[in-house]
């Protein structure tokens, strides 16, 4: 199926389905904004949503950071299929045809992340223990779901003994990879080349037509349409983080606070620096001392 007949067929096909599924701008966020990212090294982001529509978000992407303006792109790019830079030569969003495997490396590890895995790693071990010259593709789906039936999977792991929501998940991941990364780096100093993949499964973009518009639905916005279709608006949240801070205006005017100091050499949205500070924190307490 053409990427453009897929786009058809998201318009065909009756999109409410009550399940549980992956908040994409939240999940999409917490890789676009992580240290990890913005060092170049994140190769791409497919997401395939809940209709089947699968798309590609380049890593460099500067997606809205409002409910509103989020879903007006989206509306506009599965109907277009693509969204390109200011100067019309690339594709920052665009939909690709299945399976998303025809789109990844030849030595790819493809690595489920689900809580329900029995296999509990420490990811930074996991990691450093793979050959430098694999590329690493992770896939998650909804976390309270168990394992994602994806047959094209290697492996399925756990990277934590608690349930976490999948941007916390993500972020975690980005978090630990870059740790990992840093340490090669003091091993071998010539730059590597982009090569982890990120594959959001069973995504979460609900669209319908309300009135005489096709929109986005959000459950602060569409409450009654949603309980109308017998769906629970909560089940289908966008799940958009909306930052609390001034990060990017310099530090803050507090007399109480005793010390400034900065975590990370690019810029970071609060939500990724509060993520840094946490992975820090957790690790500095042996809260994730797996064997």
């Amino acid at each position: 199926m053409s990427p453009h007949r897929s786009v058809h067929h998201l318009h065909s096909r009756a999109p409410l389905q009550a399940e549980h599924l992956l908040a994409t701008p939240g999940a999409i966020r917490s890789i676009l904004d992580s240290s990890f990212n913005k060092a170049g090294m994140v190769r791409a982001i497919y997401v395939k949503i809940n209709n089947g529509v699968v798309f590609e978000v380049k890593p460099y992407v500067r997606l809205p950071r409002t409910c509103k303006r989020f879903c007006g792109i989206m509306v506009d790019f599965l109907q277009k299929a693509r969204v390109c830079s200011g100067d019309g030569n690339e594709a920052l969003l665009r939909v690709i045809e299945e399976p998303v495997t025809r789109h990844l490396p030849s030595n790819a590890r493809i690595i489920g992340l689900s809580y329900g895995s029995e296999k509990l790693v420490n990811l930074k071990n996991y990691v450093s223990a793979l050959s430098d010259d694999l590329n690493l593709v992770f896939v998650l789906g909804p976390m309270n779901c168990g394992d994602i039936k994806m047959d094209y999977v290697d492996e399925f792991i756990s990277v934590s003994p608690y349930s976490m929501r999948v941007n916390v998940c993500l972020g975690t991941v980005c978090e630990l990879l870059e740790k990992v990364w840093k340490k090669r780096e003091k091993v071998d100093p010539v730059p590597k080349k982009p090569g982890v993949i990120f594959i959001l499964e069973k995504a979460s973009l609900t669209l319908a037509y309300v009135g005489k518009k096709f929109q986005v639905l959000h459950p602060d916005e569409h409450a009654d349409f949603m309980r109308k279709k017998n769906l629970d608006p909560y089940k289908h949240r966008s799940d958009i983080l909306y930052e609390v801070g001034a990060m990017a205006h310099g530090k803050i005017d507090q007399d109480y606070t005793d010390e400034f100091i900065s975590i990370c050499k690019a810029p970071l949205s609060a939500n990724a620096c509060l993520m840094k500070i946490c992975v820090a924190l957790e690790e500095s307490r042996d809260i994730f001392c797996f064997n």
